[in-house]
């Protein structure tokens, strides 16, 4: 009677102690979405930036000079091209960027999984 209380309790130790790294590691899972969450709000916001600032720029300074050299849209539609490579050459290089986080974030991920099955 005395070893089936002892056990008992060692399997409830266990469970709970079991119970406890599950909502550590769920804790975790959801800071780290949290994180890649309010990280992707903000590359959405400077994408908008990257592809926006350009582009006004491009065209109020094509606009000016047009104005000034009496040569219709010539400079807007150099300068639009010029804004429209240069926002895609930042996009590409964010993006490489954030490719390289996330593949070391996966491999992060791999080692823990790996240490569990040991």
């Amino acid at each position: 009677m005395e070893n089936k209380k002892k056990e008992i309790e060692i399997l409830n130790s266990e469970q709970s102690r079991k119970i406890k790294q599950g909502q550590t590691m769920k804790k975790k899972a959801e800071t780290e979405r949290e994180k890649y969450r309010s990280k992707a709000f903000r590359l959405m916001l400077e994408l908008a930036v990257v592809i926006a600032l350009p582009a006004f720029l491009a065209l109020w300074q094509g606009k000016k000079l047009d104005k000034a050299h009496d040569s219709g849209l010539t400079y807007t539609l150099i300068f639009l091209g010029i804004a429209f490579v240069l926002s895609w050459t930042i996009i590409i290089i964010k993006y490489i960027k954030m490719d390289r986080e996330i593949k070391n974030i996966e491999n992060k991920i791999k080692q823990e999984q790996e240490q569990k099955r040991k």
